[in-house]
């Protein structure tokens, strides 16, 4: 948000209304994360690998189903939705329609990344999320000033750049 304020209040303005259903998103994929990481790990405890790969497989399948709906549910309803926040301003409702396109239409692969995460440390392994989300974090800092704002012989993508680090 700091490079996006940058931009102006009405980018900012168009990523918060957007960012409301991603954020709402995250509710959902706690069902398939929860459920699958603590039957993985208890199933593990038990030295039952089949089942637990079973809890996890179940897991990823809806997640993915998950994700496809709500991104379905997001496009489909991409107008109505945003309208909810009664826009008056025609250039935070392009913002908010442009970072609800991507983002909603591609989060299956936050879901995925949570899903995977829990997972992951339902096996006794946290030491690989932590290193994966902490590359995609430095990516992401490292990325945004210089999508965002263009430098050098990046040029100058704005909300866009946002949207393609998701």
């Amino acid at each position: 948000m700091a490079w996006i304020g940058l931009l102006g209040s009405k980018a900012v303005a168009g990523v918060g209304v957007g960012g409301m259903y991603v954020w709402l998103s995250q509710g959902l994929v706690a069902l398939p994360r929860m459920g699958g990481q603590v039957n993985t790990a208890q199933a593990c405890g038990r030295k039952d690998y089949e089942e637990a790969r079973s809890y996890a497989a179940s897991a990823l399948q809806i997640t993915i189903l998950f994700g496809l709906l709500f991104a379905a549910v997001c496009l489909i309803f991409l107008d109505p939705l945003i309208g909810f926040f009664n826009l008056t301003d025609a250039e935070t409702y392009t913002a908010a329609r442009a970072y609800m396109l991507i983002t909603c239409g591609l989060i299956i692969f936050s879901f995925l990344n949570l899903t995977l995460t829990g997972l992951f440390t339902a096996q006794g392994d946290s030491r690989a999320p932590l290193i994966a989300n902490f590359l995609g974090l430095v990516g992401n800092m490292i990325l945004d000033p210089l999508l965002i704002l263009g430098a050098g012989p990046f040029p100058r993508l704005e909300l866009q750049a946002l949207l393609l680090q998701l």
